[in-house]
């Protein structure tokens, strides 16, 4: 499977009653270390950036623990948000992480 195809998509974590529990959102891809680099709004600090595998994405549609895993692909102006969401994070942890 191409996976660079899937840049700037969710992979949402839904739980039995409807809800979204995780809002992985896909913002980069490293061939070598298969595996998706991945913003996550609701995690704190540093654990809102993390490596999902690529085997991950054999979850989708699937259950998962009462769980289902969806692909979800964006429209233009939600990605730009979510983009914009993550470099102010990423910023923010950066500037954190040089005072240390």
């Amino acid at each position: 499977m191409v996976f660079d195809n899937l840049l700037y998509c969710s992979l949402n974590v839904i739980n039995d009653k409807g809800s979204i529990i995780a809002n992985q959102f896909i913002v980069g891809i490293d061939k070598g270390k298969e595996a998706f680099k991945v913003f996550c709004e609701n995690n704190p600090g540093a654990y809102k950036f993390y490596d999902l595998p690529f085997t991950y994405i054999g979850f989708v549609d699937r259950e998962i623990d009462g769980s289902f895993v969806k692909l979800v692909r964006h429209k233009k102006a939600t990605i730009e948000k979510k983009l914009k969401t993550y470099s102010f994070y990423l910023q923010k942890y950066n500037e954190k992480e040089q005072k240390l």
